[in-house]
């Protein structure tokens, strides 16, 4: 018996909502990696979902009866989908937010982690005598900033680099930013005070206040901001070198030296900033990748970040390499790369390999829908391209993280390329996003394992070849990080 048209839309709109359900159950539920198990599965279930439709419509004795009792069970299945997906908004993400109540929305944050969160048992933590240690004083929390103040010095004692409280309630003044290049405080972004003062990017932070960088680093609160290692710390007290001090009339003493030796005092006053102010001398839209020529035989990318900021990084990556790929040897420079989206991470490094090779697993203690369900990710490279085969060095330090140590990890444990520089970040997470009051809270959900299975957090891949930064080195103009670089490729093989 023919079916009409109308009929025929809905039989082709419940295979395709077959194959998604079969797709959800195969690569969520059922945890599968492989293309053809997932599609099999998808294409049984969209089969069997179009078969069911067409001997319903070709069965019109019992048309009514048996349509009634498949959108009866296709409802039932949506609603459950549908309970769980909000259930897991408001249980993990506390989304929407029905409540401002600190003590409420405190005890939901406590139970979201203690459900969600990964590394207790590999960081020896017991959470409930942490959550008890702060209760009361988010209980007593008279405003958002002091419940979100509390919420940070709470997850502060995770050590953990994506768990942390996101407000600008928490944001510290500084009069500029400073970086650690090899355990050197330079000098990054400045301000409108600091540039009055005379101060520069580019210039070394020796002493503030009297005291040198390394007496008065340890004494930076940085209580209420998590990392998972203690060179991760180290950054972390260092960017605030600069803050501005509490007293609104304080003067900042600074002694630095600029790139060539020359010494420099300066005293930064708070100043108010013109409306029509613009540092010049700052970092401006900075390019996600730049490269040059070092020599006739070795080229130099540096991958500044692995997020697309208008702009298309894995094409301007494959651009770069091109005009590199009759090279000896390449230098990837991944200093200060904080990490961003490790499919682009994939995609770059998939043109240094030429066979599939699994980088490491992401485990999850909770299923969550945000990762369809599943109990565990594999993550992989796949080759892409015309693969680059000459000699192969990552430059790395201390705020390499996230999806940028994956890259690191992807063409280290291949063996493909070997490291110079510093131990990377240590931290690995995959955070997801909880509602407070005034802000909201980021807490890992899964625990990410090399192939060997190692941890990346609180530990970070080591380079193959350590190097220190020194001060003749910063007054000569040489990095020591692509020196090195430069004669391990030259070297015989």
């Amino acid at each position: 018996m023919k079916i009409n048209p109308s009929e025929m839309i809905r039989v082709v709109i419940n295979i395709i909502l077959g194959f998604a359900l079969g797709w959800l159950i195969s690569f969520g539920f059922l945890n599968l990696d492989h293309p053809a198990g997932i599609g099999i599965i998808s294409f049984i279930s969209a089969g069997f979902h179009g078969l069911i439709w067409l001997k319903i419509f070709n069965d019109k004795k019992r048309q009514p009866t048996l349509q009634r009792m498949i959108i009866l069970i296709q409802i039932i299945t949506v609603l459950i989908m549908g309970g769980l997906f909000i259930s897991q908004r408001f249980i993990f993400q506390n989304e929407p937010m029905i409540s401002r109540d600190y003590e409420k929305t405190f005890g939901k944050l406590q139970r979201a982690i203690a459900r969600a969160y990964p590394y207790f048992e590999q960081k020896g933590i017991n959470w409930n005598p942490v959550y008890e240690k702060y209760q009361q004083e988010a209980m007593n929390a008279r405003n958002d900033q002091e419940f979100q103040l509390t919420i940070a010095h709470m997850l502060a004692e995770l050590e953990d680099a994506h768990t942390n409280v996101v407000s600008p309630d928490l944001d510290r003044m500084l009069y500029a930013s400073v970086r650690n290049v090899g355990d050197l405080a330079i000098v990054n972004q400045v301000g409108y005070s600091a540039e009055m003062a005379g101060l520069e990017p580019g210039m070394l932070l020796v002493q503030v206040g009297g005291k040198s960088v390394n007496e008065i680093y340890p004494e930076i609160d940085i209580s209420i901001q998590g990392a998972a290692t203690p060179w991760a710390r180290k950054i972390q007290a260092y960017h605030q070198l600069l803050t501005v001090p509490g007293e609104p009339d304080q003067t900042l003493t600074l002694k630095l030296i600029k790139p060539g030796g020359e010494k420099v005092e300066l005293k930064i006053e708070p100043l108010s900033v013109p409306l029509d102010w613009k540092n010049s001398r700052n970092r401006q839209n900075i390019p996600g990748i730049a490269w040059k020529e070092i020599n006739h035989q070795i080229g130099y990318i540096r991958i500044d970040r692995l997020w697309n900021n208008h702009d298309d990084l894995v094409s301007e990556f494959d651009s770069a390499l091109e005009m590199l790929f009759d090279k000896q040897g390449i230098i990837l420079d991944l200093r200060q790369n904080g990490g961003g989206d490790s499919k682009i991470a994939e995609k770059i490094a998939g043109r240094f390999l030429d066979q599939t090779f699994m980088y490491g697993q992401e485990k999850f203690t909770t299923r969550l829908y945000k990762f369809a369900w599943r109990k565990s990710v594999n993550y992989s490279v796949k080759p892409r391209g015309q693969i680059y085969t000459g000699k192969l060095v990552l430059l790395t330090d201390y705020q390499v993280m996230s999806s940028a140590e994956w890259l690191v990890g992807a063409l280290v444990d291949s063996g493909r390329a070997i490291s110079v520089g510093r131990v990377t970040g240590g931290a690995s997470g995959n955070p997801i996003k909880f509602s407070i009051p005034g802000g909201m809270v980021r807490y890992s959900t899964a625990a990410f394992y090399r192939p060997n299975g190692r941890l990346i957090e609180g530990v970070g891949y080591s380079p193959d070849i350590a190097v220190e930064w020194t001060l003749d080195d910063f007054i000569s103009g040489i990095d020591p990080d692509i020196q090195a670089a430069l004669n391990w490729i030259s070297a015989p093989k």
